[in-house]
């Protein structure tokens, strides 16, 4: 059976994927050969492909479909059949104006099984009419020809959403005909509000749909597909290289961008001729995310071009740096500092941005800080879940590779104030906080010179009462436990250094090497220089 072809013309680009998705095109005899957002460009498009059947609707910009369908009819020596397509408040409308033009009309939303009826009752109509006229038809043949380009454009579109059966690589080859010249690009589009609440807002395909609609690049309107992380990733031919290449994306950059309205990044692959190119360019940009973080970004970027351009932003170099320690960060929270806290943090990122750090790295910082307060409160007896931002920081986590870096900072800073009102928080309704707090502060600040009677005047507490709940809850005093933890690391530091025992004193909190001596013989029944060579014997 020949395939009969059809093209739809609506202005709602949600339509346009709904029947894509819920259409088995082929099944009913038909070859969705193309779509289009506005009257303009559906005539434009009839005009060259003029299909068999055209679903339009009624309202739309530049061109309604009433002057679509006037337009089409004056056409010579071609009589396609209409099904037209329009909300409630336009039915009776529609219904007088077109009775006697159109073979059929929709209401929306679209019944799936009523448009699949009329279609198969429209399609037995026009087979007859052609085999009455003898008419030889040219459509696509659904039984030994090429594919329907419905079928073509989706297994480009699973391609792209990371599928790689050989079934749907042929049939993608079959669509992208490299006799043309023209070279591929895997483009992703990235929203980067620097506002979180917009930033959660993912990038809508259609929003994608309307403004390539209006560009160079319309032949990628059926190649649209969203991304997990929230973005949309789409797929471009051009003819334009070198130079000419980056201008190009630079342009598209800025009409996608100014359609939408919104902040964005537009990053593309470096050119490929294959679809086999095409599918180690997709890998290749998904690692660009991961393993280069540009400080700012809003622009575009071609991966794995030798002259990366950005538009208004720099690019931070590869590599996967270390994150910084987190201590300084956490030590002001427990403080109920979030002002230093907040600085420590600005520094932490500077260095971060100076570096080039990868978007891995910024994951495991940002995932660092939530880890290290998550710890914070338990010990402090409270619900890591009911912080404020928890969840916030767990997305920006998960996401970083598409995130700014100001936001990362941003967040960040804002979650370790919010973590630090809520030490504060359960610091005045749950006593036996300060116990968790004094035990934290002596596991990590031993060296220093702290007490019972400093921690006291720190949570306002009666310094006997505060002693005694140490004992009641630890098992021992506080003197112990900070001697106990002085000499533990004074006995790491006798078994994995050559530090002088005068030195190894110092460190661990002790002035007077004798007093240290005394105090690691009680802890240990052995000298530090005793312990020592027991330790490298038994070694």
């Amino acid at each position: 059976m020949s395939l009969l072809s059809i093209v739809t013309i609506d202005d709602e680009a949600y339509v346009h994927e709904g029947l894509d998705s819920l259409m088995e095109w082929d099944r009913i005899g038909y070859a969705h050969v193309g779509s289009a957002l506005n009257g303009e460009d559906g005539l434009s498009l009839v005009a060259n492909l003029r299909p068999d059947v055209i679903l339009t609707d009624i309202r739309m910009p530049a061109m309604s479909g009433l002057e679509l369908i006037a337009r089409v009819r004056e056409m010579p020596n071609y009589h396609p059949a209409f099904v037209v397509i329009s909300g409630y408040d336009e039915f009776e409308y529609a219904r007088t104006a077109l009775r006697h033009q159109v073979d059929d009309y929709l209401l929306k939303p679209i019944d799936e099984q009523q448009l699949e009826e009329q279609l198969v009752r429209i399609g037995s109509r026009l087979r007859a009419q052609m085999v009455a006229a003898g008419a030889v038809h040219p459509a696509i043949d659904g039984t030994g020809g090429r594919e329907s380009v419905s079928v073509l454009n989706t297994a480009i579109r699973r391609l792209l959403s990371g599928e790689r059966a050989e079934e749907i690589v042929q049939l993608a080859e079959r669509r992208l005909d490299p006799a043309h010249g023209e070279q591929l690009l895997v483009a992703v589009l990235v929203p980067v509000d620097t506002e979180l609440t917009a930033l959660r807002q993912p990038l809508s395909a259609t929003e994608v749909r309307y403004a390539l609609a209006s560009t160079k690049a319309r032949a990628s309107l059926d190649w649209v597909v969203s991304e997990p992380y929230g973005g949309v990733a789409t797929l471009l031919q051009t003819r334009d290289v070198g130079d000419q290449l980056d201008l190009w994306v630079q342009g598209l950059y800025h009409a996608i961008a100014s359609s939408v309205s919104r902040p964005l990044l537009l990053a593309v692959s470096a050119p490929c001729a294959t679809v086999a190119e095409l599918l180690i360019a997709r890998e290749e940009l998904q690692r660009f995310f991961t393993t280069r973080h540009l400080v700012d970004r809003t622009g575009y970027v071609i991966a794995g071009a030798s002259s990366a351009s950005m538009t208004g932003s720099s690019a931070g170099g590869s590599g996967h740096a270390p994150a910084p320690d987190l201590e300084r960060v956490i030590e002001s929270v427990e403080e109920i500092d979030a002002g230093s806290a907040a600085a420590s943090l600005r520094d932490v990122f500077e260095r971060l941005a100076s570096r080039g750090a990868s978007s891995d790295a910024l994951r495991d910082y940002v995932n660092g800080i939530r880890a290290q307060g998550d710890r914070l409160v338990l010990e402090l007896g409270g619900n890591p879940s009911d912080t404020p931002l928890h969840e916030e920081l767990q997305y920006l986590a998960r996401n970083a590779e598409f995130i700014p870096m100001t936001v990362l900072l941003d967040s960040s800073v804002r979650f370790v104030g919010a973590l630090a009102e809520r030490v504060a928080e359960l610091r005045r309704t749950q006593r036996h906080t300060a116990v968790a707090l004094m035990k934290r502060r002596a596991d990590r600040r031993f060296a220093e010179d702290i007490s019972i009677a400093g921690f006291a005047d720190e949570y306002e507490m009666n310094a006997v009462y505060l002693g005694q709940l140490f004992r009641k809850s630890v098992g021992v005093g506080f003197k112990d436990y900070l001697r106990a933890r002085r000499i533990r690391e004074a006995c790491r530091l006798l078994r994995d250094t050559d530090m002088l025992v005068p030195e190894i004193a110092q460190t661990v909190g002790y002035r007077d090497v004798d007093y240290f001596t005394d105090q690691f013989k009680r802890e240990m029944e052995l000298t530090p220089n005793a312990y020592r060579i027991q330790r490298s014997r038994s070694s």
